[in-house]
């Protein structure tokens, strides 16, 4: 055996554990080389217990349409906990759209007056939220041109790849 190993007294055992982690770490960056250069970049997550939020901000959506549902003719909440998943993850990347904040999310309504759907829905902090409900009017009303147009943008994606799923 110490005639093939490459370092005197190197454990020709351990090779295998040594190549995984350099090799993940060079899959992680080139991907993230690629999808900039492509112009898609990638935003990183913090993935922690992401079931558990999923379910409370469903709940949360669950609670906060149960006042607006006479509006539509009955129950309007048709997002299951995987939809809620991927609207929190997918379309919002896991960040307010008013504040750029992780922390406290909620989805609501983005139009007060059109039902709740994967279309209508933005990712807000649950105080940003409460405000939101409370606005009547358009959202172009209250807030700024560029909250609004990261909005649409965001809400255009949605569609386009709602197509697809």
């Amino acid at each position: 055996p110490g005639d093939f190993s490459v370092l005197p007294d190197f454990r020709v055992r351990i090779v295998p554990v040594l190549g995984t982690m350099p090799a993940m770490f060079g899959i992680a960056m080139g991907t993230r080389v690629l999808t900039e250069l492509a112009g898609f970049p990638t935003e990183p997550m913090a993935i922690k217990s992401r079931h558990a939020l999923y379910a409370r901000v469903q709940r949360e959506l669950g609670n906060r349409e149960k006042d607006r549902t006479a509006e539509f003719g009955g129950p309007q909440l048709r997002m299951s906990t995987d939809d809620t998943g991927y609207m929190l993850d997918e379309i919002w990347r896991g960040k307010s759209a008013v504040s750029g904040v992780t922390d406290k999310l909620a989805l609501t309504r983005w139009r007060r007056d059109l039902p709740m759907t994967t279309s209508n829905c933005v990712c807000m902090t649950k105080s940003e939220a409460d405000k939101h409900d409370k606005i009547s009017g358009a959202p172009e009303d209250h807030y700024s041109p560029e909250i609004v147009e990261f909005v649409e943008q965001r809400l255009n994606e949605e569609k386009h790849i709602s197509k697809m799923r």
